[in-house]
């Protein structure tokens, strides 16, 4: 019975969390104003904004190699190689403007199972223990050609770039109007969730 009262008891803190992290993203991102890249450059510096565009046509894509030389058994140097990016990677208005994007923000998932603007594949890996050996990893940064996408952060000092800023921050594939909307029902069915658990877990309880 304490096992059973532990589980949901569990279940019921992790659902209210989430549901509770959507709420205050919604009540952040609802206060921010929506500017397109057009708009950016009129924005003041240092004003958190939500940046609505699309990806370039010419897909981004940005390639890393790391190798691993393994001489000797109880340690291991590392070099890594990082190929010059292809493409591009800002986010564009149907005006022709287009805004730079800090990589920390095209890489943070903004909701949750959403894909962030920027995503990483990884390639073929070669593992030998042996010593002496060298590991061969390839990873690929890309991001997809001409999607809707938004990305939150601040306006730079320069104006011509978006970057980091607290309490929120990241990117997202796809329409504001449709992700805060699926984000918004998202954290009401978790909340009810969380309800229906902490109910349980009181008539476990009084059991």
């Amino acid at each position: 019975m304490w096992f059973l009262i532990g589980a949901v008891g569990i279940g019921a803190s992790i659902t209210s969390g989430q549901a509770l992290g959507g709420l205050w993203r919604w009540l952040i991102l609802r206060r921010l104003p929506v500017v397109t890249p057009a708009e950016f450059a009129a924005a003041e510096p240092g004003t958190a904004v939500i940046l609505t565009g699309e990806t370039a046509t010419d897909p981004y894509r940005q390639s890393h190699q790391v190798l691993l030389y393994h001489y000797t058994g109880e340690g291991t140097s590392e070099t890594v190689t990082e190929y010059p990016a292809h493409g591009d990677s800002r986010l564009h208005g149907d005006d022709g403007a287009a805004v730079d994007v800090d990589l920390a923000i095209r890489r943070k998932v903004l909701f949750p199972g959403r894909p962030a603007i920027l995503t990483v594949s990884d390639g073929p890996r070669e593992d030998n223990p042996q010593r002496g050996s060298t590991e061969l990893f390839f990873r690929d940064l890309v991001t997809p050609a001409d999607h809707p996408a938004l990305a939150v952060g601040r306006v730079s000092a320069g104006r011509d770039r978006l970057e980091q800023y607290a309490p929120q921050s990241g990117s997202a594939i796809g329409d504001l109007a449709t992700l805060g909307r699926r984000d918004r029902i998202r954290s009401a069915w978790l909340g009810a969730g969380a309800l229906l658990l902490a109910g349980v877990l009181i008539l476990l309880i009084r059991l």
